[in-house]
């Protein structure tokens, strides 16, 4: 991993994008229907991508070769995508994605969300326990890039507030992977990789901007993928040591989390990008917030401030609008 880190991936990935049916309701469709808006949702993917959909009732969908819209009985309905990979599915996706902002027949509220599966096929079990472990430490850092009703909701909940680890127990590899299979409305889930549905882990946290700015989407897309090569490479935490944050399933402050996502080393133009959005997500969405506890002004200002001088350092700017997409991959 010598020289600059750049967002040349070619790991596979899919999305699901949540919508709102076109009266914004949730209805209990009777046998043989769909949503309201599918149809009209359906022809305009057919027409931007040249791919087949294909309207249905919900069901588990897994590695798809053509794009799915189904029923979603907390939003309306959503779009899974068929496995993509590389710049040329994730160009796909955000033409895609950019459509859908610029239509007004087409509304993504607060219901919705993005959830990014990535395929981790390649990965021994050694290194999607290290995957799962650092995700756990950095949450906390992750979670401040969200806005108030992300960090509360319990379609993506916090595990690091949950009952399911403890910081002085060492789990193997295959406990970490099992626990995280129990429920899918964890901020990531192996629920369908320990199901042997599909061989990838499930991201759940973007919010309901990020299904119609595609901005938004690439950058939290290669976000996921950069996190998943570092764990890939790092070595599991090793067992609690006292004052020492690198160890077991303690929670990373941000200081710790840009070191290890490497944010402070030399980086090509685009992940650049990612990492001057991302930072200034977090300035913006994890101070001020309305929440109480670990949300709190108090609890959050070291960390807060902490990014706020690795920006001033760097004069990063607010990097948080609506780019051209010419500039999918700046370098």
């Amino acid at each position: 991993m010598d020289g600059e880190l750049n967002c040349k991936f070619v790991r596979r990935f899919g999305v699901e994008i949540e919508l709102n049916t076109r009266d914004g309701k949730i209805k209990r469709l009777e046998h043989g229907d769909v949503p309201d808006g599918s149809i009209y949702i359906a022809n305009l993917i057919n027409k931007i991508t040249k791919d087949a959909v294909q309207v249905c009732k919900w069901h588990y969908t897994h590695n798809n070769e053509n794009w799915v819209i189904k029923a979603d009985s907390s939003c309306g309905l959503e779009i899974c995508s068929p496995v993509l990979k590389g710049r040329y599915g994730l160009e796909k996706l955000l033409s895609l994605i950019k459509v859908f902002g610029e239509d007004e027949e087409i509304k993504a509220d607060r219901r919705c969300s993005l959830h990014v599966h990535i395929n981790v096929s390649d990965l021994s079990d050694e290194q999607l326990a290290s995957v799962i472990a650092y995700w756990i430490k950095c949450e906390y850092f992750i979670f401040s890039a969200f806005p108030d009703h992300r960090k509360n909701s319990r379609y993506c909940q916090f595990i690091g507030m949950s009952d399911l680890f403890e910081h002085d127990i060492d789990y193997s590899p295959q406990e970490l992977i099992y626990k995280m299979s129990h429920v899918k409305y964890n901020s990531l889930n192996t629920y369908h990789l320990y199901k042997k549905r599909r061989k990838a882990i499930e991201f759940r946290i973007a919010e309901n901007d990020f299904c119609l700015n595609p901005f938004l989407a690439k950058n939290w897309i290669l976000f996921l993928l950069h996190f998943v090569e570092m764990a890939k490479f790092t070595s599991n935490p090793p067992s609690y040591s006292s004052g020492n944050s690198w160890s077991s399933l303690l929670w990373f402050d941000s200081e710790d989390a840009i070191e290890f996502l490497r944010f402070n080393t030399r980086m090509s133009k685009d992940l650049t990008e990612v990492r001057d959005w991302f930072l200034t997500r977090c300035e913006f969405n994890g101070y001020n917030t309305s929440l109480p506890g670990v949300w709190s002004n108090k609890a959050r200002e070291i960390d807060y401030f902490t990014v706020r001088r690795f920006l001033d350092e760097r004069n990063i700017k607010n990097n948080l609008g609506l780019q051209n997409l010419k500039s999918i991959f700046p370098e």
